[in-house]
């Protein structure tokens, strides 16, 4: 557990509910200043999380801010039907839908919790349908809601299945296979906040999300992917692994194009090329920089013969 979720926890216990700091710490039979210590950030067992968890009348889960959102159990398994029903009608993300549905406290929580911390309004007993009108077909038309989960869920899962597809690296072997796993959950996670990037403003801000909020999180994320990706090419680099991907592309291509790039798997150079680049071998790097001078010289003579022939015609 984080920190912050910690002290969240422990807050919302002395909020709502008729315990103390000195009754709760009897309750968990602790000091009081061990409960001071969770507080500001000492290590909080799953053992007493769960423990916390019941005390403040809250269902057991590994996602404490989902917990004090959803309530209840029985909303929380309304929320996961409601959203569950929204991705079956989604295209992309297989993997994606496979996590909601194994885990649905994470993946749920983490998309309701994540988009109120941007600022939504969303109510916290889940929605009873996802269209304004279920019952007229020819004014059918979803909510504003339901609108911006399912843009959100067929962005986020466009760009997870370019993911899950381009850095699977059934080539590694035992040393880097570790390294490059944690930087690819990394990755996963901030595919999230770069989606909402690609998500039509009107949407989110629909549901009461913060541009300034939401501008953030998004430049936040792309940062972060940034740096994960340096650190593949390195990780591979080390282990004397080539390149054959320009992972880079999950930065400069729309969600929809990295999808159906899975289809075709271009050429790996392309945009954001002279940042794959730099982890090619010195010779390869030459050779490409002539081929694109010799590129560039052959364009600007093309220009050149097809002004003197326009000349010539007139």
């Amino acid at each position: 557990m984080s920190i912050e979720e910690s002290r969240i926890l422990i807050d919302y216990i002395l909020e709502h509910t008729d315990l103390n700091q000195s009754r709760l710490a009897r309750k968990l039979n602790v000091s009081r200043a061990q409960v001071s210590k969770w507080k500001a950030g000492d290590y909080l067992s799953m053992e007493r999380t769960s423990q916390l968890l019941k005390l403040a009348g809250l269902f057991d889960t590994v996602n404490v801010g989902w917990a004090i959102f959803a309530g209840s159990e029985e909303n929380a398994n309304a929320w996961y039907s409601y959203v569950l029903e929204i991705l079956d009608d989604v295209e992309w993300g297989n993997s994606l839908k496979d996590f909601f549905q194994d885990m649905p406290d994470i993946y749920v929580g983490h998309l309701i919790t994540d988009l109120c911390a941007l600022g939504a309004k969303i109510e916290q007993l889940a929605p009873t349908k996802w269209c304004i009108d279920e019952y007229d077909e020819e004014c059918w038309e979803p909510t504003p809601l339901a609108s911006a989960l399912w843009s959100v869920l067929d962005t986020w899962g466009q760009l997870r299945d370019w993911v899950d597809a381009t850095l699977d690296f059934d080539d590694v072997m035992d040393g880097a296979e570790s390294e490059l796993f944690e930087v690819k959950s990394d990755i996963e996670w901030s595919t999230f906040e770069l989606a909402l990037g690609y998500v039509e403003q009107p949407q989110l801000t629909a549901i009461g999300v913060d541009e300034t909020m939401l501008d953030a999180a998004v430049e936040s994320s792309r940062q972060r992917i940034l740096s994960s990706l340096h650190d593949i090419c390195r990780i591979r680099t080390k282990h004397s692994l080539p390149i054959t991907e320009n992972y880079f592309q999950l930065l400069y291509l729309p969600p929809i194009d990295l999808a159906e790039q899975l289809w075709f798997r271009p050429a790996a150079l392309g945009v954001g090329k002279d940042l794959i680049k730099s982890y090619l071998p010195y010779g390869q790097r030459l050779i490409i920089e002539h081929l694109e001078y010799s590129a560039e010289a052959l364009h600007v003579l093309s220009k050149k013969l097809d002004r003197i022939l326009a000349t010539s015609r007139a």
